[in-house]
């Protein structure tokens, strides 16, 4: 009698492990579907799982919870999302396939909430919440391995930091500071020091790098030429404007426009650009804060690698103006920018 007791309590053990593992595969609707993917989330404080009326998976957190985890269909997209209780916030919340262990990440993003690509692969996440502590400043390098941003001071009292932008190797400050969240504010937008003003919210604060081109040698196709911009001077800190380059006749078979302190800030080359009478339009010259102080264009200097080389630079009203010039190799043009301090109101 003692081992068929024995051996009933054995089977329904096994009997609960195979009832367990079926309700682990089953998808986020209780169906079992003919093959699936499994999305899981994982913690260091996980409390409990439970399904809600709808079929979705909850997995409890101390601080919050997170949603989108279960078994789904190979092409299927589901949103899994973290969601902090409240007098908490999103700590960390990342996850991916095995190969791409951090596809989707708060850190970078900003968001709490993805819709994930399964792909056919399974994709486990990691998720943990912490007490709010008040708003913050996070900084983001883009791309990450562009630059470090550090800050340099901070008067939590008054809201202000100063923050700095240093590139690594290779890289050049390459095109301002933006708030991409919350709702701080910032007085320059284009020196690598910038003074932020806190408010009522956490913000993100991202600075932009670029890579360092090589100084141009030659074309890089037969027939063209590249076309470098280079800013400088006193003033070039707090100024911002277009560049428009193309062919100077009324069917241009060339044509580019950049914005210097969204795609560049210290210099940018146009590449491939035909040997031909050409246009450089210097464009909407502004400062980029407040300020008494008078910008102007004070020089433009035009060089190339060899051959022939002609120049005309016609300024134009507040200091826009129109470069003309024909070269057979490679120009780097300098736009030297000064400023004039003047009292204060």
């Amino acid at each position: 009698m003692k081992k068929k007791l024995m051996l009933l309590a054995v089977l329904a053990t096994m009997f609960a492990g195979c009832q367990k593992e079926e309700s682990e595969l089953r998808g986020p609707d209780g169906r079992e579907p003919a093959s699936g993917v499994r999305v899981v989330i994982d913690g260091e404080k996980s409390l409990r799982t439970e399904t809600t009326r709808t079929g979705g998976t909850k997995v409890y957190f101390e601080g919050g919870y997170a949603t989108g985890a279960g078994l789904y269909d190979l092409s299927e997209k589901p949103i899994v999302s973290a969601h902090p209780d409240e007098g908490y916030e999103v700590d960390y919340f990342y996850g991916g396939p095995q190969e791409e262990p951090k596809r989707y990440d708060y850190a970078k993003s900003d968001s709490s909430s993805f819709e994930v690509r399964l792909d056919g692969k399974d994709h486990l996440f990691h998720c943990g919440f912490k007490k709010y502590e008040g708003p913050r400043l996070k900084l983001r390098a883009v791309p990450e391995e562009g630059g470090v941003l550090e800050i340099l001071r901070k008067q939590p009292k008054t809201g202000y930091y100063i923050v700095r932008a240093t590139p690594n190797e290779g890289y050049t400050f390459g095109g301002g500071w933006f708030i991409t969240s919350g709702d701080a504010e910032i007085t320059q937008n284009m020196i690598k020091d910038v003074i932020v003003k806190m408010n009522t919210s956490t913000s993100v604060l991202e600075a932009l790098f670029s890579p360092i081109k090589d100084e141009p040698v030659g074309p890089s196709k037969e027939g063209t030429i590249n076309v470098t911009v280079r800013v400088e001077g006193a003033g070039a800190g707090g100024v911002g404007f277009y560049l428009e380059l193309k062919g100077d006749s009324d069917q241009p078979t060339y044509y580019e426009r950049v914005d210097r302190g969204v795609h560049f800030y210290d210099e940018y080359t146009f590449s491939n650009v035909p040997v031909m009478a050409t246009r450089l339009e210097l464009e909407n010259v502004h400062v980029t804060h407040s300020t008494p102080d008078i910008y102007s264009v004070s020089n433009v200097t035009v060089k190339n690698s060899g051959g022939t080389l002609t120049q005309n630079w016609i300024p134009g009203f507040t200091q826009n103006g129109v470069l003309l010039f024909e070269s057979t190799s490679d120009v780097v043009i300098t736009i030297t920018i000064d400023r004039k301090i003047m009292p204060m109101p």
